[in-house]
């Protein structure tokens, strides 16, 4: 018999940018994601039947007709900063805007060597400089000592990635776990200063345009303040914390949403570290997958194969002192089953972060551009993304010829206690807000879900007996907003999803 513990899950895209001949064809050569699942609920292909409608003089049943096969079903997974890694793409029908960086994998090898004399990661050229003055995370070394945060130094080129203060250690042949990635900048002493009306930030000297050379846009969260008293904000320290970009005019940054308390500091004496990310705003890009699943400890394992299958729905679930549970929902062409798995497959094993809580792993948690606070608490929330698939069928297929994308939404819940009547009011009144979660890991990455304009649908106080909480169970659709506007994105966006792969507090 077969045993759940002994089933795993894995994926690869399908090609099917370049021909939609492609979709629903498993790739050959495949590279497999495993994915970490906490189950596979209703996932398969499910056959289409019809039921013969001639008639019998014995009142009998002629046949069951098999017509076709639809493949849909849940992958369940805790999350964790890379449990759902480039999914997400197909989640929000887009690509990810990555920062600098250099990856080792078991197919590449971008990091070739580390020098202690020089301290310098040397990389392979792939024209993708690092910014002289950008602070880096250098993780996944065999040694500890070049796992590191810090700022790449004058001479850092395409090729070296050298390090301003770290003392590293030789190592001749890094792993293929290892990476480097830019997660911010650490400008010069007195260089950036912050205007507290305006809520601007502006570099003297450093950065003549943050757009070009450090890659920022509109409606992208950066967190003030390094681990450091000397690079953080003095004057002010409440603007050491997180804010959202709303206009960025050469040297100037504008944000719309920064902490309480922000105010002017020039900055004097400080060298200021700001961090910053990957991002991903949802787009139009059809994406589709191969998923196999393998039964492996059946005396002859098997492996199912569904293919052309679309990410349908995406759902995360906030509940109090848990794990951040969720659920991705697929529609597909069909499975099929072989005992004889596809020839030529490189297996990537599932990333190894740690799985997120709703307790102590989140940075921050926020409606209309403040943390949630005191007496506006919020027991729980949800959050889910739709792609409002549907299978598009054809005479003389099995499966779907293809899929179609619908409208893409999101939404979700907000269970409020009820204490004051601000979120109420925004009910009531259809006023626009917004919602916001930032997920930390112990690894001090940050994973980042911005809704910019949401509205409340329902919700009325819940009073369920005596010796209870009386709540408000609002739900909540997001749509459009139209101001937080970039070329890449001239119309707007929904929803934005970050990544950061370090920062300090």
């Amino acid at each position: 018999m077969s045993d759940t513990n002994r089933v795993s899950l894995g994926w690869v895209e399908e090609d099917i940018a370049s021909s939609c001949a492609n979709y629903g064809v498993y790739p050959t050569a495949p590279d497999v994601q495993n994915l970490r699942i906490t189950g596979t609920p209703g996932l398969g292909g499910n056959p289409v039947t019809v039921v013969s409608n001639e008639i019998r003089s014995d009142r009998q049943i002629t046949d069951l007709v098999y017509v076709g096969q639809e493949a849909a079903g849940d992958v369940g997974i805790e999350l964790s900063y890379l449990a759902v890694g480039d999914l997400w793409q197909g989640v929000q029908c887009s690509t990810w805007v990555d920062q600098h960086k250099r990856e080792n994998s078991a197919g590449a090898t971008e990091i070739n060597d580390v020098d202690n004399a020089s301290a310098t990661y040397d990389v392979d050229d792939t024209a993708d400089t690092f910014v002289v003055g950008s602070l880096f995370v250098a993780e996944g070394f065999t040694n500890s000592g070049n796992n590191v945060i810090d700022q790449c130094a004058a001479g850092t080129n395409a090729t070296s990635i050298i390090a301003e203060n770290a003392t590293l250690t030789d190592e001749a042949a890094p792993p293929t776990t290892a990476k480097i990635h830019c997660c911010g900048f650490e400008f010069s002493a007195t260089d950036l200063a912050a205007a507290g009306t305006a809520k601007t930030v502006t570099s003297a000297a450093d950065i003549s345009n943050f757009a070009t050379e450090l890659g920022l846009t509109v409606g992208q969260w950066v967190k003030f303040g390094g681990a450091d008293a000397g690079e953080q904000w003095a004057i002010t320290a409440a603007n050491n914390g997180w804010c959202r970009i709303s206009a960025i005019a050469a040297a100037v940054i504008t944000f719309d949403i920064v902490p309480s308390g922000w105010g002017d500091d020039a900055g004097t004496g400080k060298t200021i570290r700001m961090f910053y990310g990957d991002y991903m705003v949802n787009g139009v890009t059809e994406r589709s997958y191969s998923l196999e699943r393998q039964f492996t400890d059946q005396a002859t394992p098997s492996y199912e194969y569904l293919t052309g299958m679309g990410i349908n729905s995406f759902a995360i679930n906030l509940a109090p002192q848990s794990i951040v549970d969720t659920t991705m929902n697929f529609m597909g062409k069909y499975s099929s089953f072989t005992t004889a798995r596809v020839t030529n497959t490189t297996d990537y094993d599932s990333p190894t972060d740690d799985v997120l809580n709703t307790s102590s792993e989140i940075a921050w948690f926020g409606t209309g551009g403040s943390e949630v606070a005191c007496p506006d608490f919020i027991m729980d929330a949800t959050i889910e993304f739709n792609n409002s698939l549907r299978r598009k069928l054809a005479v003389g297929q099995l499966g779907a010829i293809g899929l179609g994308w619908g409208e893409f939404s999101v939404t979700g819940t907000l269970n409020t206690y009820f204490e004051s009547l601000t979120e109420v009011n925004k009910l009531l009144n259809n006023t626009e807000t917004s919602f916001t979660t930032i997920f930390k890991d112990a690894s001090d990455h940050i994973m980042l879900v911005d809704l910019p304009s949401i509205k409340y649908t329902s919700g009325i106080p819940d009073v369920p007996g005596k010796n209870d909480e009386v709540m408000i169970p609002l739900a909540y659709q997001a749509y459009r907003n139209s101001d937080l506007t970039d070329t890449a994105y001239t119309g707007g966006y929904t929803a934005m999803v970050q990544r950061f792969w370090g920062y300090e507090e």
